[in-house]
């Protein structure tokens, strides 16, 4: 009698489990079609994979990567985001996801060092004589990528180290013969090897472009490579009334980093 009992009980358990299921069911498919919003919260919560948008607007956003801040952009102006929001269409974005989705794609991503053979005479226009006349063939390495500001550079600016030619493909042990800086805009800087060939000046030097027009070009390209990448942008979808998001190429436009969200 009690076995039978225990199994009267489970059955009914069972029974009752499954009729609330299929009442959170047809409660949700009902909600859904007269468009009541019942889990608030869930919104918040993005859809995985790649969610395009679908709209004849330009939707795009300009990331500044010397302030580290992002705007709006229709493909022709820049507007900053009201109270931290934005809506297109029926699309409302929040700027703060944004801001971030754009750092950690370009300053979060940790860059593989690179050496560059540089052409016999460099330097000529960069030392004084007696120095260059004592320097051996050099080579640059482009080292590291400045996140924040700090007293000497900015973000964005690009640390390269001249070392002497080797075949040995480390750069931070060998000995400097002077560490250059290159900035978002192109401009160069150094801070020479003393007369001893040990040590460096503790301050920076202004360089001619064309004095390092390689090593410039070089860093472009090798601070730009995290932009094989995709940006994966959320955004609230006030039709479906949940939170989608886009995942798209930046491109680099001067001291701007541009998201488009929707074809040109």
């Amino acid at each position: 009698m009690i076995q039978k009992n225990k199994k009267a009980t489970t059955w009914t358990l069972v029974f009752t489990i499954l009729a609330v299921l299929v009442l959170v069911i047809i409660g949700i498919a009902l909600a859904y079609k007269y468009g009541i919003d019942i889990f608030p919260w869930a919104r918040n919560i993005p859809t995985p994979g790649n969610q395009p948008i679908n709209s004849t607007e330009t939707i795009a956003f300009a990331y500044d990567l010397a302030l580290n801040d992002v705007e709006y952009f229709d493909g022709a102006t820049r507007y900053p985001f009201k109270d931290g929001k934005i809506e297109v269409s029926d699309y409302i974005f929040d700027k703060t996801p944004i801001n971030d989705a754009f750092y950690n794609l370009y300053y979060l991503p940790v860059r593989t060092e690179k050496r560059i053979a540089l052409a016999p005479g460099f330097g000529k226009n960069i030392y004084p004589q007696d120095i260059y006349n004592r320097l051996p063939q050099l080579d640059a390495c482009i080292l590291a990528i400045f996140t924040y500001d700090d007293v000497y550079n900015k973000r964005g600016d690009v640390i390269v180290k001249l070392v002497a030619r080797s075949k040995n493909p480390d750069c931070k042990n060998s000995r400097s013969y002077g560490d250059l800086s290159v900035s978002l805009s192109g401009e160069a800087k150094i801070k020479l090897v003393k007369s001893d060939l040990a040590t460096l000046s503790n301050y920076y030097t202004t360089l001619k472009s064309s004095d390092v027009t390689k090593i410039i070009t070089e860093v472009n390209i090798w601070r730009d490579s995290v932009l094989s990448n995709s940006i994966t942008i959320p955004y609230y979808n006030a039709e479906t009334k949940i939170t989608e998001q886009a995942a798209v190429k930046a491109e680099r436009n001067g001291l701007y980093l541009i998201a488009f969200l929707t074809k040109k």
